[in-house]
C-alpha cells in the first residue's frame, strides 16, 4: 500500500477498483421491443428513439430483471458506438423472440416481454488508486464481472464463481434492486451477496 497527498491530507491507495455508477428508471422490455422495431413496423424513428431513451448512449451497464424488480435475470456491458452500442446490443438480444438470447431464457421459462431493463451510465473509475479519464474494454469487461459476481444472475454463462479482484461499486440514481454500495475481496465467493 502507498500513500498519496492530496488536498485533504494523507490518502491510502489500495489495488481496489473503485467505480461509481448512475442507474436509470426501469423501462418495460415489451415497450422497448416495440420501439426498437423499423418505423414501418410500428417502432419509432431513430431521433424519436433517442429522444425517449437518452440513456442509451455512451459506456455503460445494461440488466434485465423479472417482473417483480428484484430478480436480475441479466447483466452485459455497452459501449458508445458500432456493434455494441446499446442500441445494437438490444436489438441483438430482444428485438426478435427467435434471438439466441430469447431462445434461451425461454428455456429457463421466461418470457422476454415480462422483463424490465435498466441502464446505468460510468460516472468514475478509480483503478489502483488512478482516476481513469477513458474507458477502455477490458475495464468494462471487469467491472461486468465484478457486477456479476455480486449479483447472481438467472442467466449467466460465462460468470465467474469467485470475484477475480477487490472492488467496490457504489450505485447511485434508481439503483433498485442493487445496494447502493456492493463491495467484494479477491477471491471471495460470488453471489454471497443478499440483493
Amino acid at each position: 500500500m502507498v500513500e498519496n497527498k492530496n488536498f485533504s491530507g494523507k490518502v491510502k491507495v489500495t489495488s481496489l477498483l473503485d467505480v461509481i455508477l448512475e442507474w436509470f428508471d426501469f423501462i418495460t422490455v415489451s415497450e422497448l421491443r416495440r420501439d426498437l422495431r423499423l418505423p414501418e413496423e410500428g417502432g419509432l424513428p431513430l431521433k424519436r428513439f433517442d429522444q425517449k431513451y437518452p440513456m442509451l448512449k455512451g459506456w455503460g451497464y445494461y440488466m434485465y430483471t423479472h417482473s417483480d424488480k428484484r430478480k436480475i435475470v441479466y447483466i452485459g456491458e455497452t459501449g458508445r458506438k458500432g456493434p455494441r452500442s446499446f442500441r445494437q446490443r438490444l436489438r441483438e438480444r430482444i428485438l426478435s423472440s427467435t434471438t439466441p438470447f430469447c431462445s434461451e431464457l425461454s428455456a429457463l421459462g421466461i418470457n422476454i416481454d415480462s422483463l424490465y431493463l435498466k441502464v446505468a451510465s460510468i460516472k468514475r473509475v478509480i483503478d489502483k488508486g488512478r482516476m481513469m479519464n477513458e474507458v477502455d474494454w477490458t475495464l468494462l469487461r471487469r467491472i461486468e464481472m465484478a457486477l456479476t459476481c455480486a449479483t447472481d444472475p438467472v442467466y449467466d454463462p460465462h460468470g465467474p464463481t469467485h470475484a477475480k479482484e477487490d472492488f467496490e461499486i457504489h450505485n447511485t440514481g434508481n439503483p433498485s434492486p442493487l445496494h447502493e454500495l456492493l463491495k467484494m475481496m479477491k477471491g471471495q465467493e460470488c453471489m454471497s451477496l443478499d440483493i
